[in-house]
């Protein structure tokens, strides 16, 4: 644990030497929740949680920590006594009584009697505010999916579908000019019963400049990258492995390549030894730029073990729209990035960063499809590990189910009060806007330590905070309104 702690450290503050008097503990510990916990009431339409089915691996450099739902150490029991979502706090206590929270949502389940014919509706959840940019062509296509912030069936075992009408063929909407367009969010469940969310489609235009963009994107590369030959002494890359941030003022979607051709997306090196290589970026409108890196190939064994490809993939699925992967830990690592999709679908649709060696992945699971996942280890210092193999597995069909919570006061429903913070990644300016005042924001570092806050003594409800001095990396966004505490994590790059 010391080791990962010191890392982390380092990570934050460059190459500022840290040392943490254990004897003299002031440090928090490292809080981190599972994203999403899902669970099943029992036949006494009860469940028993304790903290550590929200932990994800919380620790601290100095000593054991405990856990607990408040900052009371001894509340260590939850009775879930109904279907439906609750927003949950985790505290983390080290010996020298130092704490760290991190949020999660918990939904209970009813159990598969209940769900029998199906009687009960879906809950529609959707996103205040959806914020899309016209691309180099002046149109941008919105899929209904897109505003779904988490809406959930009332029997799980079965799908959802999202529309913007009733009909269920009614998933896109094209934009050709900026502005604010009302629309509804239908969710549907396949037994056909359906529940609407309200959400505003805001579409930017960057200016006329982007109808006609001849503006090369901004490339930024990994300066250098470590990595091991596979057991066929062989080292396949991809272009997209060496992007830093790169961005475009116009498009959406940057492609990467070896060369201006767009498709010299793949290279093999074949022999140990430093390579330098051209790393291209193209925009949608076919705008370019180039940028260097050098990629230094090693024998395997060769590197520290945080350069070691992640073993042992394993995967567990707890519902239809929730699976946990998890892998062999390894030591010194900063990150992993999983990704993950459907078998015969040609991109990887899903990706996401996680500090610890498992994760929750809220989707659906179809049952008997095929999926797909793989992970890799990002060591820091622009060295990153090859992907794992491959792992497939196939969606399960669950009999386990949610029923309608309509009249529970006990029961916080998924807010309906949309917090929105844009954009991100950002380098200067992040604007945060929620639809009740904003009372408070605190800016955080990945260690739980405040580095800015913000108190609204005049009821706005929307705020802007600065974030222009900050080092390039992730942070946490603590967002206090009239009704709610919402954590959320930012990004911040070069501009």
């Amino acid at each position: 644990m010391k080791i990962v702690s010191i890392f982390i450290l380092i990570f934050l503050w460059g190459n500022q030497t840290f040392a943490q008097d254990c004897d003299n503990d002031t440090f928090p510990p490292i809080a981190l929740c599972e994203s999403n916990v899902t669970v099943e009431l029992d036949q006494d339409t009860t469940f028993v949680l304790t903290p550590e089915f929200l932990d994800a691996g919380s620790f601290d450099h100095c000593s054991d920590v405990s856990l607990s739902f408040s900052s009371n150490t001894s509340d260590t029991i939850r009775v879930l006594e109904a279907v439906g979502a609750y927003n949950l706090e985790l505290w983390v206590t080290d010996e020298a009584g130092n704490q760290s929270v991190c949020y999660v949502q918990v939904v209970a389940f009813a159990s598969a009697e209940s769900c029998r014919n199906d009687p009960a509706f879906p809950v529609a959840v959707c996103a205040e505010n959806y914020s899309v940019l016209l691309t180099a062509t002046g149109v941008v296509e919105v899929f209904a999916e897109d505003l779904d912030t988490g809406s959930y069936d009332g029997c799980s075992q079965y799908d959802l579908y999202f529309s913007f009408s009733e009909d269920i063929e009614d998933n896109v909407r094209t934009f050709e000019e900026e502005g604010e367009y009302p629309v509804e969010l239908w969710v549907k469940d396949e037994a056909g019963n359906p529940s609407v969310c309200l959400s505003t489609i805001v579409v930017f235009d960057s200016g006329s400049e982007c109808i006609e963009d001849i503006t090369p994107p901004v490339i930024i590369c990994k300066s250098e990258l470590s990595i091991e030959v596979d057991e066929a002494g062989a080292v396949p890359l991809i272009a997209e492995l060496f992007n830093d941030g790169s961005y475009d003022d116009c498009s959406n979607e940057l492609i990467f390549s070896f060369s201006q051709d767009v498709e010299d997306q793949f290279r093999l090196l074949e022999s140990t030894g430093n390579f330098t290589m051209e790393i291209w970026a193209t925009d949608e409108a076919g705008n370019q730029s180039v940028c260097f890196t050098t990629v230094t190939v090693v024998e395997q064994g060769d590197l520290e073990p945080c350069h070691q490809t992640p073993i042992d993939l394993r995967e567990t699925q707890t519902s239809i729209r929730q699976v946990k992967l998890e892998w062999t830990p390894i030591p010194n690592i900063n990150n992993y990035l999983v990704q993950a999709r459907r078998m015969g679908d040609d991109d990887w649709r899903f990706i996401k960063k996680t500090s610890g060696n498992s994760l929750l992945v809220k989707r659906r699971i179809v049952a008997g499809d095929t999926y797909e996942w793989r992970v890799r280890a990002d060591c820091g210092d622009q060295v990153e590990t090859p992907f794992s193999e491959i792992r497939t597995f196939v969606g399960e069909n669950f009999e386990n189910g949610l029923q309608s919570v309509e009249g529970r006061s006990d029961i916080i429903q998924m807010s309906s009060n949309q917090i929105t913070v844009f954009p991100s990644p950002a380098s200067h300016i992040l604007n945060i806007v929620s639809q009740e005042s904003v009372q408070e924001v605190v800016l955080l570092d990945l260690t739980g330590r405040q580095l800015k806050t913000i108190s609204n003594g005049t009821n706005e409800q929307q705020l802007q905070l600065d974030i222009s001095e900050l080092k390039n990396g992730y942070y946490l966004l603590k967002v206090t309104t009239g009704i709610e505490t919402k954590t959320i994590k930012i990004t911040k790059v070069s501009s």
